[in-house]
């Protein structure tokens, strides 16, 4: 090891990045020798390597300018046996952010263990992770590199050996065994005909929170949850080798897991927990287990996850909208969920504390329209002897956007253990059927109420017992601390520039989204729907040149649209490109979630800048497009990406 990487060094340390002219100098004279140096055979090496990507084009065809297998036979060096892909760039082009993503693109495709990313000047390194986005491992430039310590964590990260056992390691003996035993068994129709009378008998049953689903090869059975709290499941297997295999997942477990990529086939590399191995076998991994699972026991299990996990976010997003809670950003108080609301000076907050006190419905002499409060050690509680209206707390710190440069309590509606709590004396009222003026108090209602009511009157109470409020109400920081735009008042619609709040949640989404790829079924109506309102735009204040090269940028011949000089011709190549896209989302499973990045970017700035008359019923019915993409959305940053994270 200690004579390998002083080699290297030796040689980083001669070599002269003044001799890199163009992208081809970075290849021959860095990339070929460095890789030579660590141990990679010549036989193993691909250059100019094909793939093909779904971008603006079906089957449009790419090339990886190395790639190095871990087969020496060319006829086996495919997707699944690549080692390292190397895409290199030249020596003047300084950002590579696009070229990381075009070399994780790419990794989709190959599935290597490691991504090189090099001007010559700069050497990049990420480790690719099956449930995870990429790691980035190695960023320095070449003086740094070329030391000793640089030269050593380069021969110890990526030395053709080192790389090579990892490979072997994650595609081992007890891997081949099993296919093996697989096959065996598949080979005899008698023992076939055994095993299939432990099949499960395809069934669901559903009876309250509690939902059974069945498939032959595979059963999950749990309870969904009460509200934004609770649930959990448990999953079976009917097959010989996988009897008694019991995995158990908690509410957490369910969220990180099995939300993201319901209704996918299991070979589309859109969920978390499964990745294809071979053509037959598939890698499970859940909770702290994993196992191999067939084609068919891949595809039941997916089917039973796809019923459950899908019914499990429906509660959860039918919760949300009953809390009328969507557009508050979700904080946590004591480790209950919880929903942002306003934000106060501490010392009206103890005013405001005070006021509770002395309005506790169990004192005598209350005051019937006021007393309605409860000590609760975070804040009060809002109601009475029929039943909770609401849960205030108040926390020092958000996870988002607090302000800075003076003192604040923020309030925050609580769920504790996220769910409504109805008094003792009504434990098993339906609380969806609660919510309300009169029950449980929504969020959107508890806002308002505390915002146009409670604190005005605390604040009037003072100046009338002859002292002043001590601060004020501070919302405008906070509420909307990731948009240009705040959401619409109740959420009507009346413009379409209202509508680019909820396109940038979308944007968001898709820039950080969690799974290589997304199905194509979930953004085919709204985007061709965008795209067709669009074309209502008066492009006199558009900045046509953000909009349209964001649409150039995932479709052929991005490089005539710079050339296009007038506005309604760079229009019409505008929505040109964007009919290409929407063709190719109704023909194709799973889309790259960075090209719709780039095109939601777009609608972003066109609906922003642009303006549009648009009949009411055109704009009710593309919010009600938009709305349930949007919603997704949301669930899956509000509820999945915070356990993802951890």
């Amino acid at each position: 090891m200690g004579e390998d990487y002083k080699t290297l060094q030796d040689w980083l340390e001669r070599y002269d990045v003044s001799e890199l002219h163009n992208e081809d100098d970075v290849e021959t004279k860095f990339v070929l020798p460095l890789f030579r140096m660590l141990g990679y055979h010549e036989s193993h090496r691909r250059g100019k390597y094909p793939v093909e990507l779904y971008a603006g084009r079906k089957g449009r065809k790419h090339e990886v300018d190395q790639v190095y297998f871990a087969e020496a036979d060319a006829h086996r060096q495919t997707a699944g046996a690549a080692l390292v892909i190397v895409e290199a760039k030249r020596a003047d082009e300084i950002n590579l952010e696009e070229a990381i993503a075009q070399a994780q693109s790419y990794g989709e495709r190959l599935r290597p263990l490691l991504l090189v990313i090099t001007n010559g000047l700069r050497l990049i390194v990420y480790r690719r992770r099956r449930f995870d986005s990429d790691e980035e491992v190695f960023d320095l430039l070449h003086q740094d590199f070329a030391t000793a310590d640089g030269a050593q964590r380069l021969t110890e990260l990526l030395r053709f050996d080192v790389v090579l056992a990892q490979h072997q390691q994650l595609n081992d003996l007890s891997h081949e065994r099993y296919i093996r035993l697989e096959q065996a068994l598949r080979a005899y129709p008698d023992i076939q005909g055994i095993l299939a009378q432990g099949d499960f008998p395809e069934a669901e049953a559903w009876e309250g929170a509690a939902l059974r689903i069945r498939r032959p090869k595979a059963q999950i059975e749990g309870e969904l949850p009460m509200c934004l709290g609770g649930g959990s499941c448990e999953i079976t297997f009917s097959h010989i080798l996988r009897r008694g295999l019991r995995i158990q997942l908690d509410h957490a477990a369910i969220l990180s897991m099995l939300m993201v990529g319901i209704g996918s086939a299991p070979a589309w590399d859109t969920r978390h927990f499964i990745e294809r191995e071979t053509e037959e076998t598939y890698l499970v991994r859940l909770a702290n287990t994993e196992t191999r699972l067939s084609d068919q026991e891949a595809q039941d299990l997916c089917s039973c996850i796809d019923r459950f996990a899908g019914a499990y976010r429906a509660a959860m997003m039918q919760a949300e909208d009953i809390l009328e809670s969507w557009t508050f950003p979700i904080a946590s108080c004591e480790g209950d969920p919880a929903f942002y609301l306003t934000s106060v000076h501490v010392p009206f907050w103890k005013q405001v504390r005070q006021f509770a006190d002395d309005h506790d419905w169990r004192r005598e002499g209350r005051n019937p329209e006021w007393s309605r409060f409860e000590f609760w050690m975070p804040g009060f509680r809002l109601g009475h002897e029929r039943g909770d209206h609401a849960w205030i707390g108040a926390i020092g710190t958000l996870g988002f956007g607090s302000p800075v440069g003076f003192e604040l309590k923020h309030l925050v509606y609580v769920l504790p253990d996220g769910r409504p709590l109805p008094s003792l004396d009504t434990q098993e009222i339906d609380w969806q059927q609660n919510i309300g003026p009169n029950g449980q108090w929504s969020v959107q209602y508890t806002d308002n109420w505390l915002t146009e009511q409670l604190l005005p009157e605390v604040a009037q109470r003072c100046r009338t017992q002859g002292e002043q409020p001590l601060g004020r109400c501070v919302r405008s920081p906070i509420r909307h601390p990731l948009n240009k735009h705040a959401y619409p008042p109740q959420g009507t619609l009346d413009n379409t520039r209202q509508l680019v709040a909820y396109i940038e949640d979308i944007q968001r989404w898709l820039t950080r989204y969690s799974a290589r790829t997304l199905q194509a079924a979930v953004v085919r109506a709204p985007f061709r729907m965008l795209l067709d309102l669009g074309r209502n735009a008066d492009h006199s204040h558009l900045d046509l040149h953000y909009v349209t090269s964001n649409m150039a940028s995932i479709t052929p011949d991005s490089h005539t649209a710079a050339q296009i000089g007038d506005p309604n011709v760079r229009l019409n190549d505008y929505f040109r490109r964007g009919e290409m896209i929407a063709d190719d989302l109704d023909q194709v499973p799973t889309v790259s979630p960075r090209l719709l990045d780039r095109a939601m970017r777009s609608f972003s700035a066109l609906l922003d800048d642009a303006e549009m008359n648009v009949p009411q019923s055109s704009l009710n019915n593309a919010w009600k497009m938009l709305k349930p993409l949007w919603k997704l959305a949301q669930f899956e940053q509000r509820h999945v990406w915070p356990l993802l994270e951890r």
